[in-house]
């Protein structure tokens, strides 16, 4: 690749970043314990009609034209009023029924639904609710902070609170400005994208995008099913994307040689052993990793963090 005059960009990029400072406000450490206190909601079944803030158990239907849509069927489905999860306009229909109380009734999913052969097309709902259940909200005080941990009040809870929030968002910080710093780069410089290196990303971003759906327990190929998409369909829509991460590595990659950025090799096996660690518990794990490709993937990754580190300093 030809780097060309990249480096004025780059100091640019960090002239920008240089002025943002990362800052928790207060009202942002209320809304994270309100959050938390949240998720600890006790449940208690009534017998009343259902309002906002409530949670049901609902068993749900959806038709289009009389038929039942795929995946369209749920019982005992928990649901809290008012969060916004469901498309507008159900959670509202549910306000004011109780228990065994059944419904239908239309509504038209938004035009920008995930499932693309929905978006604004109407549908019907048939409902039954289930339990309706109060969600006793706990108060937020030093017994709520000492529940959660070893925190002796709640002004040290809001105090680790506001440390992590805090180390979050200067992780943002930084990958936004190292994502500046490569779209600085890609601009000045000129890059030939071998059709074989273009794939190999392709088929990285895949794999990678597999193990991400696989975390959230559901299965890659009934993923793909149900978005009515294939592994190459997903290759040609992330085709620009897989480009620009390429360039990234050619470039980085050609920065660190022409600055002579090298890694030591004790701290590439460190690096490996972070990562086997992960799998210690998984028998052979050794036997079944390639760990040639291991050894060049931790040095590679090690190798870019420092000619970022070189980058951001210019």
């Amino acid at each position: 690749p030809v780097l060309g005059s990249w480096r004025d960009a780059v100091k640019k990029a960090n002239k920008a970043f240089a002025k943002q400072l990362a800052t928790i406000e207060e009202k942002e450490v209320d809304a994270e314990l309100k959050r938390l206190a949240d998720m600890r909601a006790k449940l208690v079944t009534v017998n009343r009609e259902a309002c906002l803030d409530d949670n049901v158990l609902v068993n749900f239907s959806v038709l289009q034209n009389g038929v039942l849509i795929e995946n369209g069927k749920s019982e005992k489905h928990p649901l809290v009023l008012g969060k916004g999860v469901f498309i507008p306009g159900f959670e509202e229909q549910l306000v004011g029924m109780k228990e065994g109380e059944e419904k239908t009734f239309e509504l038209t999913f938004p035009a920008e639904y995930h499932a693309k052969h929905l978006a604004g097309k109407p549908a019907t709902f048939q409902v039954k609710v289930g339990v309706v259940q109060e969600r006793e909200i706990p108060v937020i005080d030093d017994a709520f902070a000492q529940r959660l941990g070893k925190f002796e009040s709640l002004e040290k809870l809001k105090e680790n609170l506001r440390s992590g929030m805090l180390e979050e968002q200067k992780a943002k910080h930084k990958a936004e400005h190292r994502t500046r710093i490569l779209d600085a780069l890609v601009e000045h410089a000129e890059v030939e994208y071998p059709e074989i290196l273009v794939k190999e990303e392709s088929n990285r971003m895949v794999r990678e995008f597999e193990l991400q759906i696989q975390s959230m327990g559901l299965n890659f190929s009934d993923y793909l099913a149900r978005m009515k998409k294939t592994e190459d369909e997903l290759k040609k829509d992330w085709l620009a994307q897989a480009k620009n991460r390429l360039a990234a590595h050619i470039l980085l990659d050609a920065l660190a040689y022409e600055e002579g950025i090298e890694i030591d090799a004790k701290d590439v096996e460190a690096e490996m052993n972070k990562t086997l660690q992960h799998y210690k518990n998984t028998k052979d794990i050794e036997k079944n990793i390639d760990m040639e490709r291991l050894y060049s993937a931790a040095r590679g990754q090690l190798r870019n963090g420092k000619t970022f580190e070189f980058l951001e300093k210019l």
